[in-house]
């Protein structure tokens, strides 16, 4: 059983290790030109130093200030976790800029073991307070977006406002899950974006999981928010209390079809980490709070101007190229088209283009998608592979979709540029050659039934030594997992038949905790069984540990050569019994039938454990 227990204490160990995190914030992410404003890029490793960081490039920002620390925490664990030290380091950086517009910090990234981790981008949009409201330099995806107040409270991680009854979400006084839309009302592939928010009332101790995402179902959905980023509360007054709001999903959602599409609730978890007490009283319960559906309507788009042509919902930009713009008979040409905008790009579709005397090859497409101020949008290629069949000049038609403005509610038709290809040579060149008289049945030597090699001696399957090596490995195997059972049998029996005074007193004062815990007097209950450990450490080290505080027997623990997860587990079991002995409160808490269970195997456990001598 010694296994089994080794195994899940690793097991619980390595689970509430912490990960590596890198994150990266901004002090605001609306400033106006000239006006200073600092990021913070803060690391999070437990044990090991990242091996490489490579910090966000700043761009056009002009950098005013930086600096580094390197704050240290110590925490001990609790129920069989290991202790670890944690190591945090910040840079910070102080920037401005005189060019106004919207400037993306590219992510910072670190390697820790092998493995890269990235922050998110920023989006710093920088205005000019004496100019117009319009933004300069923002993406040509965005150049149709004139509500520049509207576009930075959708990119900002602060709920709207509870004006009246709540929406998305079912109150509790005490924790609750909201699911908000920016609009409810929507076309067919407009952006709707999605928020999943946390009310909590206080500060988060454990990290939230969603156990059930929300369902989107007649959606195509994108993630606005980067894996790894830290939980930044914002505080708001929903029915009279204050809460702590957190973003823990954000989403561009389009719908794919017409009628009333439902997000479906989700279903959150918070807790159920270990505590003080998990080592007695096992793991606690994690809180669950169920969200609600949200509604959205979709509604169809209207008639188009060019039937037949494709559709396409948001800003958009077509240009074609061909390459090479001559050829010759049979040489391979690339048509290249790229669409600009802003929406679902990867739902836009291209025909192939068909042109007389040009054969055309599936395209390959190609998506760089970004969602600068939380808008969807970039760039798709498509690259077609056309080959000439025939000399001459041919016209490769421009290609016509229909781009639906949702704001407007309007079509704008966008072309692509026509473009010519010269295709030079003799349309003859390329027809198969015809095999000779002479080729045309190909001569095939005599077929051989059997091959030709012969063995030059018995096969090894065959010589008298093979089968008895064969049955000679199982059997010496066998014979060493016997032999490794019969010595941890002798092993047990000897440790249950030492019946030393020392092992008698620890014997008995397991029996007086017992029986304090019976009386109902916990406290000296739990001073037996912290003394009753202390004492078997005491026989199996050969010295006092009395004086003794808790780093120092650690050390000496270390020194002497005590199996590191026993080490762990007696250290956070005196630690736990200290704690629980002097609070009143964690005395009624704390189940005197699992402590004395645990300590009693502890104490077995240390008496038949390995150590060196001391020095």
């Amino acid at each position: 059983m010694r296994w089994l227990v080794v195994l899940l204490l690793g097991f619980f160990a390595a689970r509430a290790e912490a990960q590596p995190k890198i994150t990266m914030s901004a002090s605001s992410n609306r400033v106006s030109v000239g006006e200073p404003f600092a990021i913070e890029v803060r690391i999070q490793t437990d044990g090991d130093e990242p091996d490489k960081v490579d910090l966000p490039d700043l761009g056009e920002f002009e950098l005013l200030g930086r600096s580094t620390s390197r704050p240290f925490s110590f925490s001990f664990g609790f129920g069989g976790q290991r202790q670890r030290s944690q190591s945090q380091t910040i840079y910070g950086f102080t920037l401005r800029t005189d060019a106004p517009g919207a400037h993306v910090i590219r992510p910072a990234i670190m390697t820790v073991g092998g493995r890269r981790i990235a922050t998110g981008s920023l989006t710093i949009l920088v205005v000019d307070p004496a100019g117009s409201a319009g933004i300069q330099g923002v993406d040509d995806a965005l150049k149709n977006l004139n509500d520049v107040g509207a576009l930075i409270r959708k990119n900002s991680n602060e709920p709207p406002p509870v004006d009246g009854a709540l929406d998305g979400a079912t109150f509790d006084n005490t924790m609750f899950v909201r699911t908000v839309v920016d609009k409810k009302r929507a076309y067919l592939g407009e952006q709707v974006t999605v928020t999943l928010y946390l009310y909590l009332r206080g500060q988060l101790s454990d990290s939230p999981q969603i156990s059930r995402e929300p369902t989107l179902d007649g959606f195509w959905s994108h993630d606005l928010l980067p894996m790894q980023r830290s939980l930044g509360g914002v505080r708001q007054e929903v029915n009279g209390r204050v809460f702590n709001a957190f973003v823990l999903r954000k989403f561009a959602a389009f719908p794919l079809r017409p009628g009333t599409l439902e997000i479906g609730p989700p279903t959150i978890e918070v807790g159920g980490g270990n505590s003080l007490f998990d080592l007695f009283n096992g793991p606690s319960q994690p809180i669950k709070r169920e969200g609600i559906k949200v509604a959205v309507e979709a509604l169809p788009l209207p008639a188009q101007p060019s039937p037949g042509s494709p559709t396409y919902t948001g800003a958009l930009q077509l240009e074609a190229t061909l390459e090479p713009a001559q050829a010759k008979v049979g040489d391979a040409v690339t048509l290249r088209v790229v669409a600009k905008g802003s929406g679902n790009l990867r739902g836009l579709t291209l025909p192939n283009p068909s042109v007389r005397g040009l054969d055309t090859l599936a395209p390959q497409i190609d998506d760089q998608i970004a969602s600068p101020l939380d808008r969807l949008g970039g760039q798709r290629t498509f690259r077609w592979l056309l080959l000439p069949r025939q000399p001459g000049t041919q016209i490769v038609p421009s290609f016509i979709v229909d781009a639906f403005d949702p704001q407007s509610g309007t079509y704008q038709t966008v072309r692509s540029n026509p473009l010519t290809l010269t295709v030079t040579g003799s349309g003859e060149a390329i027809e198969p050659e015809k095999p000779t008289s002479a080729e045309a049945t190909p001569q095939f030597g005599p077929l051989r039934p059997e091959s030709a090699l012969r063995r030059r001696s018995t096969p090894l399957s065959q010589e008298g030594f093979f089968w008895p090596s064969v049955l000679a490995a199982p059997a010496l195997l066998a014979l060493a997992f016997l032999g490794r059972s019969l010595r941890r049998r002798v092993q047990a029996r000897r440790a249950a038949g030492r019946d030393t005074p020392g092992q008698r007193e620890v014997t008995h004062k397991l029996e007086q905790a017992a029986q304090a815990g019976a009386t109902g007097d916990a406290r000296a209950a739990l001073g037996l069984l912290a003394s009753a450990l202390k004492k078997a450490l005491e026989l199996k080290l050969g010295e006092p540990i009395g004086g003794m505080t808790s780093r120092a027997l650690e050390g000496l623990l270390g020194a002497r050569g005590f199996d590191p997860q026993l080490q762990q587990r007696v250290m956070s079991q005196l630690g736990a019994l200290e704690a629980a002995r002097f609070d009143p409160a964690g005395q009624s808490a704390v189940q005197l039938s699992q402590a004395q269970a645990a300590v009693r195997e502890a104490t077995a456990q240390i008496a038949r454990a390995k150590i060196r001598e001391a020095a």
